[in-house]
């Protein structure tokens, strides 16, 4: 990223592909078109993998094919009615799933975003990187 700058004696240690997160050896810096944020590394309150999903699309569709195959007994179309609804609550479920990364100060700053694309072992690892980052910092 052209506009990163470094401080004397700070290194870049890991950067996204993208150049969006950049973690060195005295803060974490987000940065995506407009939105810059900044979280000095002995600000950093703490760091989580948080897993979004909404169960609850799942199980109304898993409810409304149930209904739909109770229902067929009797009647053909609201079976394929139930089901269709069903099976598009269940993709619904399936496409809204997300992992992200947060990392909140010790104020009010937080950085977070989305490891699409991103293996569970990389998010570990980056998590692992900015835990042993701040434990060197710490040691200065």
């Amino acid at each position: 990223m052209s506009d990163f700058k470094t401080f004397d004696g700070e290194h870049i240690l890991t950067s996204s592909d993208d150049q969006t997160i950049i973690l060195t050896t005295h803060r974490i810096r987000y940065q995506k078109i407009f939105d810059v944020k900044s979280i000095m590394l002995n600000h950093v309150a703490g760091i989580e993998i948080r897993y979004h999903s909404q169960p609850w699309l799942a199980f109304l569709g898993g409810i409304a094919i149930i209904g739909g195959i109770i229902g067929g007994m009797t009647e053909d179309e609201s079976f394929f009615a139930a089901c269709a609804v069903g099976s598009i609550l269940i993709a619904i479920y399936f496409l809204t799933r997300r992992h992200s990364i947060i990392i909140n100060s010790d104020g009010k700053t937080t950085i977070s975003f989305l490891t699409k694309g991103m293996a569970r072992e990389s998010a570990l690892d980056f998590v692992n990187q900015v835990e042993k980052a701040i434990a060197n910092y710490s040691a200065y």
